[in-house]
Formats: C-alpha cells, sequence, structure tokens
C-alpha cells in the first residue's frame, strides 16, 4: 500500500487541472465565468487537501495493521506463546479491529467528499474500492482470529480445569505422604482395638505381647510429619511398640514426670520404618 502513495497524489493533482469548470448560468458574463472557475478549482484544491489526509490517516493505519499481523502470526505458529500471550493477543486483534473500522469510515467520507465535488476520476473511485476490498478482506481475516482466541479460551479454561485437579490431587498426595499415625493406650485398650495380641503361654504365663500385623486404623490418630516434633504422653511408664531407629527419638520418661515426652530428633528418618506409631502405656 505504502508505494501507492505518490501515484495517488499525482492522480489527484491531475484531476484537479482536469477537473470540469462549473458553468455559469448568467450569459455572456465573463468575469462570473471566471469567478465560478476560480470558486471550482478552490473547491477541489481542498477536496484533494482533505483526501490526501484521508489517505495518509489510511495509509498510517495499515502500516499499524502490518507491523500487529507479524506479532500475531508468531503467536499463533508457537502453541505455548498462545497460551502465555492470549489476553495480548486478544488486545491485538481488537486493535486491528478498530482500525480496520476508523479506515472504513475515512473511505466513506473520502467516497462523499467525491460525490460532492466537481472531481468525478473513474480510477480513483476504482482506487477507494480496492482498498475497500482489502479492508473487508482484512476484516475476514480479524473475524478468524476471533474464532481461533475463542477456541483458545476453550482449550485454556480446560488446561486451567485440569491442572486444577492435578494440583489438588498433588496436594492430597503431598498430605498423605507427610501423614503418619499414632496409637497410644494400655495393652487391654490396644489389644481391644486389635493394635495388639498376646501369643504362647499357658493360662497367661509366658506369653508374649506383640504388634498385631493385621491391625487396624480404628485406634489411630493421624499426625503431620512435619509438624509433630514432641508427643506427650500421661502415664507412669511408656513403651514404644512399633520400630523405629533409636537414634531418631528419645523418651523424656522419668519417673518424676507424670507427662512423659516422646520427642522425635530426626522426622525423617523416624517415620522411614513405619509410618505407625505404637506406644503402651501404664497407668
Amino acid at each position: 500500500m505504502k508505494n501507492y502513495l505518490i501515484p495517488f497524489a499525482l492522480l489527484l493533482l491531475t484531476a484537479c487541472n482536469n477537473a470540469p469548470e462549473k458553468k455559469s448560468t448568467v450569459p455572456n458574463d465573463s468575469g462570473q465565468v471566471s469567478n465560478n472557475a476560480r470558486k471550482g478549482a478552490i473547491d477541489n484544491h481542498a477536496v484533494i487537501n482533505e483526501l490526501l489526509l484521508s489517505f495518509n490517516e489510511i495509509q498510517d493505519n495499515l502500516d499499524k495493521i502490518k507491523s500487529k499481523e507479524k506479532v500475531l502470526n508468531l503467536n499463533f505458529k508457537d502453541r505455548e506463546l498462545q497460551l502465555s500471550n492470549k489476553d495480548q493477543i486478544k488486545a491485538d486483534i481488537e486493535y486491528i479491529y478498530d482500525l480496520l473500522n476508523k479506515n472504513r469510515q475515512t473511505l466513506l467520507q473520502m467516497r462523499e467528499k467525491l460525490n460532492d465535488s466537481t472531481l468525478k476520476i473513474n480510477a480513483l473511485e476504482n482506487f477507494i474500492a480496492n482498498i475497500s476490498k482489502q479492508l473487508g478482506e482484512k476484516e475476514l481475516e480479524i473475524n478468524s482470529l476471533k474464532k481461533q482466541v475463542r477456541t483458545l479460551n476453550l482449550e485454556l479454561h480446560e488446561l486451567n480445569v485440569n491442572m486444577v485437579k492435578v494440583q489438588k490431587e498433588a496436594n492430597l498426595k503431598t498430605k498423605e505422604l507427610n501423614t503418619a499415625y499414632c496409637a497410644i493406650g494400655t495393652f487391654e485398650e490396644l489389644k481391644k482395638e486389635g493394635v495388639m495380641n498376646e501369643k504362647g503361654g499357658i493360662v497367661g504365663i509366658g506369653t508374649t505381647k506383640e504388634l498385631n500385623p493385621n491391625f487396624v486404623k480404628g485406634m489411630f490418630n493421624a499426625v503431620d510429619i512435619n509438624e509433630t516434633k514432641k508427643i506427650d504422653i500421661a502415664a507412669k511408664k511408656i513403651k514404644l511398640i512399633s520400630f523405629h531407629p533409636s537414634d531418631s527419638y528419645t523418651l523424656d520418661d522419668s519417673k518424676q514426670l507424670t507427662i512423659k515426652k516422646l520427642i522425635i530428633l530426626d522426622p525423617v528418618k523416624f517415620w522411614s520404618t513405619s509410618k505407625y506409631l505404637v506406644i503402651q502405656i501404664s497407668i
């Protein structure tokens, strides 16, 4: 379009020089004819100036559209760029659409000026018609881009939903990995809940008390591995039934203390052997 500027200006200047003069309605009045001719020439020059300004405005808008189209083409070639620049793409499309509307209005005004003037040049009218056709084609392209953006919005919405779902599942998994279970009670309480059982012996003599490998979680309380560093226990005596590395914890179970304490020194190591902590107490 930019190469059309000089031919267009020459076309207007030629139109000015060759424009038909308005005929005088007063016969044999050479002065009136001369005045009408001068007035017609002045009017044509004014129209030409306005048309040149309008053309420059259209040209400037077309240059801006071309620049934006280059950016849009890059964005639409790269799917990641589409997702990351979605809002900018929408803004660029709306910007182009506004420029097209401005050009359409300017062309309409140019047609009106031509119709109201003595300038009647088929080439000039064809030139305006050609620009109008190009603007129509651009508008179709913009509508196509808008459709692609709507599709992108749907895909992005689905992607966000999936990301929320994945994040939720990840949070649940993280919570599960960071959750341990603790059961505290007398042997009788733990046995009743199926956490411990007795083996061997005769009439209660020589029996061994051990952790039931098939225990259920009914008596266990969930604890956060990252937050639980100390467990207070109200008892005369405490004993760990579940196995945990001895150097990963310490017991503050002096006889003088009513409240015993299990202090976890190394949470990762402490819970590495079992996520289930079983403490037998004597009241």
